[in-house]
């Protein structure tokens, strides 16, 4: 396989913009499914172990990756960095991190109390999210 060969299991590719999330059959382009945040505004995603997460604004989703189904959704306050890995989801924003399960559990919260706030730049096991700063 090189860098420009999805493996054959790999599912959809994800596209999302404005708040909208589609899922593309890889070799084709058609689409496969769709979904819509209650926002328009700008959509960060992750995908791991068969599932999409969608962060917008300050709400976290978690989508089938094979139908596009909502499987749950979190309230992660005002955040801009998405980061999964191993059933891990990292979400940070303004000075802060938050930590959840595959299956939308908290695992932890840091507010960095007397830290500051600002955009979140997320790292772990070899992978790194950065936010933009606008």
């Amino acid at each position: 396989m090189t860098y420009r060969e999805a493996p054959a299991a790999a599912g959809p590719v994800v596209v999302a913009f404005r708040g909208k999330v589609f899922g593309l059959e890889p070799k084709t382009g058609k689409r496969l499914w769709s979904w819509a945040a209650e926002s328009t505004l700008q959509v960060r995603l992750a995908v791991d172990e068969g599932r999409v997460y969608a962060l917008v604004v300050a709400s976290l989703t978690a989508l089938d990756l094979a139908t596009g189904a909502v499987l749950w959704t979190a309230d992660v306050g005002s955040s801009d960095t998405l980061l999964a890995t191993g059933g891990l989801i990292l979400v940070g924003g303004m000075g802060s991190a938050r930590a959840f399960t595959r299956d939308g559990k908290a695992l932890w919260e840091d507010g960095f109390p007397g830290k500051g706030m600002g955009s979140v730049a997320l790292a772990f096991n070899g992978l790194v999210a950065q936010a933009d700063e606008a």
